[in-house]
């Protein structure tokens, strides 16, 4: 297909469309295509967002709530393929599950890379990825789903007997559909004799079989994050960070890459098994003795996507597959990416130490914040717009904050036909 992009670049160049435009990650990649010279065009349901205001887009769009009219939502990225001649539609956020929901209606306009619903259900609901990685024979920490107050007290029954796998240890209370660990709950039933007297409801206020939590058992260990890229099963990029600073107990906001051959290959042998295309993002702990133990699994874009720099083949892996000629594309050792903004409150306050300020200080310093950069200065300060407006949704709806940085794009099985 001829596209203003190939005329405009002597047809090397792609006219691509971005979901998701609030995320840091998604400025990442619009920047990192526009510098290999693509055409980015961006479509979100939020009034204020980084690429919006980015010299790296060419265009940006309001659509509709994906969340709240999923089928508005995925006409107006229909319609928009085919007035701009989209190439390729790459979902960022969580709104690729709704894109996933109209994915034969997409994908006969243009390239869309995200699997269909069937297969990322399995992934983003917690409880369906840990049966999943059971069926696939890998290792996963035991884990049990909870829909009524019956799964709570076969739960303790099974404690009391000694035959559960939680038998003497803690064990973490969640949602199966949930982000950046805002609602996880630690339960320790050695040290809480009055546990099996406590009704489920008093630990989780809202709890039905369209709503189901999950009880896992609490692993020990270091806890670290990956970004992949796939195509048909082969891994074409892929980086590791662990976690050193955080917003609360959940999404990172440093990021430092390490080398870990048993990840890569369990990735390696995660996607292939699946023969997976698209973005695969896990959370693993990692013990004393180097059991991996995946706990979660994104489906999407993440922060990993910051550890990488411009020609370090994020690009190629996204698009171009068969350039690599097999090669995985990792990030520079040497590679320091941060959210500057999250690093000078959430980062700053995490420690109450000299020697931890210090720290904080040393890796301030070496870091490249992912929004600021000089060239293209205006998504720094729509931060601040942002920002405002997330207080106000936060208000309005009567949602924490971070809950209202994506109530308009989560996905939690509503629309779920898998």
């Amino acid at each position: 297909m001829t596209t203003k992009a190939n005329a405009v670049n002597g047809g090397n160049g792609l006219n691509i469309l971005l979901t998701g435009g609030r995320a840091p990650a998604a400025l990442e990649l619009a920047r990192q295509f526009a510098d290999a010279g693509h055409r980015v065009f961006v479509a979100e349901s939020a009034p204020y967002h980084l690429c919006r205001v980015s010299r790296a887009i060419v265009h940006s769009f309001r659509v509709p709530m994906p969340s709240r009219e999923p089928e508005a939502f995925i006409e107006s990225l229909r319609t928009l393929i085919q007035i701009y001649q989209i190439d390729v539609l790459l979902p960022t956020c969580e709104e690729i599950m709704y894109v996933s929901m109209g994915l034969s209606r997409l994908q006969d306009v243009c390239r869309v890379f995200a699997e269909p619903l069937e297969v990322l259900s399995r992934l983003h609901n917690k409880y369906a990825f840990i049966r999943l990685i059971e069926e696939l024979g890998l290792q996963a920490p035991p884990t049990m789903r909870l829909s009524s107050e019956a799964d709570w007290q076969r739960l303790i029954s099974s404690l009391e007997d000694g035959s559960s796998a939680f038998y003497q240890c803690r064990f973490v209370l969640k949602p199966v559909y949930s982000r950046f660990a805002s609602q996880v709950i630690i339960l320790d039933p050695a040290n809480d004799p009055d546990l099996k007297n406590k009704r489920l409801t008093e630990l989780i206020p809202i709890l039905s079989e369209a709503c189901p939590w999950v009880a896992q058992q609490f692993i020990d260990g270091r806890q670290i994050c990956t970004y992949s890229v796939c195509h048909n099963g082969s891994v074409t990029a892929h980086a590791a960070y662990q976690t050193t600073y955080r917003a609360g107990l959940g999404a990172s906001i440093y990021f430092e890459p390490i080398e870990h051959r048993g990840i890569v290959d369990w990735v390696k042998t995660f996607a292939g098994k699946l023969q997976f295309t698209g973005q695969l993002a896990f959370d693993f702990i990692e013990t004393d003795k180097g059991v991996l133990y995946p706990i979660e699994c994104n489906p999407r874009t993440t922060s990993g996507v910051h550890l990488f720099g411009a020609g370090q083949g994020l690009v190629p892996a996204l698009l171009d597959p068969a350039s690599a000629a097999g090669e995985i594309a990792l990030p520079h050792p040497s590679t320091r990416s941060m959210l500057g903004m999250a690093m000078l409150s959430f980062g700053l306050w995490s420690s109450r130490s000299l020697h931890g300020w210090k720290r904080w200080r040393q890796d301030f310093r070496r870091a490249r914040d992912v929004v600021y950069r000089r060239q293209d200065p205006r998504p720094f300060w729509e931060q601040l717009r942002t920002i405002s407006e997330t207080r106000r949704i936060s208000k309005r709806q009567g949602i924490s904050l971070l809950a209202a940085t994506t109530y308009d794009i989560e996905w939690n099985g509503d629309y779920d036909r898998s």
